[in-house]
């Protein structure tokens, strides 16, 4: 193609040379132009009555001396032997045109054929149309450049901006929705010209039908559906140095409360010193449990502080209990913090205040007595439990020396006294012993019920390591003294024991 325009170009050049080099012999009359040897009356005999200028060329007659120019527009230009275009560059040829296209190199303006065919001959394009393979090409339109070159604006002529070969992805604009009425590949978009906010530009996500359309939305948070259930695996938008250079991310729920535990239990809630208010009857209540069975903590305007269980959908319908770990006492204390309510897990006692002290509040209880005079020296020996004053001490498994007991339960309380104190060096103490049958030894509790006297003391107790009894056992109490001591020295014990 590029040789067939140089052809043609090259035909015109030596045409224009020939015409300004020739002179025709005679004169144009009349007449006809004179042949060689003619008169300048006009009278030759020649056969040529004009020159016409033809395709490209200005000028001619049918009288005198005429000439014949190169008709040329800028940028191509004559001079007295050559026809020259300085800035013109040749193009690549288009699949509408079959000769090279001729662009102005300065100005940017394409020459054109008029005619596809490339038999026409070259105009300038005032509005230079773009026929490449790239644009328009899969629809056999035009994609259309308008404006100066230095703010050149991009259309077509269908509204269509092709993408890709086979045309199946693309740039359009029309009026309605697109989903179910606009075939396309995915990544094409859509711009509604009739839409209005967030309808008016729509991309194909999914698909290679008329469905699969998404309207590109910008919707605000509160347009949002909202969710009382996300998981772990669940999004939240973040910005990230919102007073720097802000930047958009994203982070999981998990994530998230990972950053911060103090947000996950209550006990770090209440560690920051929050506090739930508006809890002020048992419908808004906070509740603690495992969703059947749970505690309802508000203040009552009138009753002040509650605490009550809820089963069975019914308020207070539970059994309360507290499990205790050995040695370890529930209760409650008044507003000075004394203790109006007590139970001990060691002993099983309960008590309770009476004027200004804790009395028990079991259901029974027992006094038993033990009583002996003690002649020996440096011995071991029993009270006697039917004895009376004065009366000898007995052994470990003599039966006078046994109380047995009516009930289960605990002996809580030892108490003792002798009727002459002893000296500094001499010593008495006084155990708690048991045994299961009448005739069996008696054997101390372990760990041990004891009170010791010494020195000028004269009494002894002790609540300490309380001695759990069965119904039908037997209890005695087992003296162990020091140094001498003489039958007017009496002994008396007594227990307390609580069931």
């Amino acid at each position: 193609m590029v040789d067939k325009l140089l052809r043609i170009l090259l035909l015109v050049l030596c045409l224009a040379s020939w015409v300004e080099a020739q002179t025709i012999p005679g004169n144009i009359s009349t007449g006809g132009i004179g042949g060689p040897g003619g008169g300048s009356s006009g009278g030759g005999t020649g056969d040529i009555d004009g020159v016409t200028a033809g395709s490209g060329l200005t000028g001619g007659g049918i009288t005198g001396t005429v000439t014949l120019n190169v008709g040329v527009t800028a940028p191509i230009t004559s001079a007295a032997d050559a026809v020259e275009c300085p800035t013109c560059v040749v193009g690549p040829a288009s699949a509408t045109n079959s000769v090279p296209a001729l662009y102005d190199g300065t100005t940017g303006k394409l020459l054109k054929n008029s005619t596809p065919t490339g038999t026409g001959n070259p105009v300038l394009q005032t509005s230079p149309q773009l026929t490449t393979p790239d644009i328009g090409a899969a629809t056999g339109t035009s994609a259309v450049l308008t404006g100066d070159a230095s703010a050149a604006n991009l259309k077509t002529t269908s509204q269509t901006l092709y993408m890709n070969s086979a045309g199946t992805v693309f740039i359009k604009a029309g009026t309605g929705a697109p989903e179910g009425v606009v075939t396309a590949g995915i990544g094409s978009i859509w711009i509604q010209t009739d839409g209005s906010i967030d309808t008016s530009i729509y991309r194909k996500e999914s698909g290679t039908s008329n469905t699969g359309w998404i309207a590109v939305a910008n919707p605000t948070i509160v347009a949002l559906p909202a969710t009382d259930t996300p998981l772990d695996t669940d999004i939240l938008h973040i910005v990230t140095d919102p007073d720097g250079t802000p930047i958009d991310n994203k982070v999981t729920v998990a994530d998230l409360f990972a950053l911060h535990p103090e947000v996950q239990t209550i006990d770090n809630v209440f560690d920051q010193g929050k506090e739930i208010d508006g809890a002020n009857s048992s419908t808004n209540a906070f509740k603690v449990g495992d969703g059947t069975t749970k505690f309802y903590l508000y203040s009552d305007p009138t009753s002040g502080l509650q605490l009550q269980c809820f089963a069975g959908a019914v308020l207070n319908n539970c059994n309360y209990y507290r499990d205790l770990l050995a040695g370890k006492k529930a209760g409650f204390k008044d507003s000075s913090g004394n203790i109006d309510f007590e139970y001990d897990e060691t002993t099983g006692v309960t008590k309770a205040l009476k004027g200004a002290s804790l009395v028990d509040v079991t259901q029974i209880v027992e006094i038993v007595r033990f009583s002996a005079a003690d002649p020996a020296v440096n011995d071991t020996d029993y009270l006697g439990h039917t004895g009376t004053a004065g009366s000898a001490p007995v052994s470990a498994t003599t039966a006078s020396g046994k109380a047995m007991i009516g009930f289960t339960g605990f002996i809580t309380e030892l108490n003792c006294k002798i009727q002459t104190a002893p000296t500094s060096t001499h010593t008495i103490v006084f155990t708690v012993a048991t045994v299961a049958t009448a005739v069996g030894s008696l054997v101390d509790s372990s760990p041990a019920m004891a009170c010791t006297i010494t020195s000028t003391a004269t009494t002894c107790s002790t609540v300490t390591n309380p001695v759990a009894i069965t119904k039908a056992d037997f209890v005695g109490i087992k003296k162990v003294d020091s140094t001498t001591a003489t039958p007017s020295d009496q002994s008396n014990c007594f227990v307390r024991i609580e069931g």
